[in-house]
């Protein structure tokens, strides 16, 4: 199961979420999508492992 979260800010968060026992599975991606916008995305585990999406659009 992959649990998504769309935040302001997906370095802060994820910066959050590692000083709190999580860790990065994944770089940080920047995607342009056109005129759909700019997707930020990057895979991590939260401290019990489960898999955590944390994205924004811009």
């Amino acid at each position: 199961m992959n649990i998504k979260f769309y935040v302001d800010d997906v370095e802060k968060i994820l910066e959050k979420l590692i000083q709190n026992g999580g860790k990065k599975v994944s770089e940080i991606v920047r995607k342009d999508y056109g005129g759909l916008g700019t997707l930020t995305a990057v895979y991590t585990l939260d401290p019990e492992g489960n898999c955590i999406e944390i994205q924004n659009w811009s």
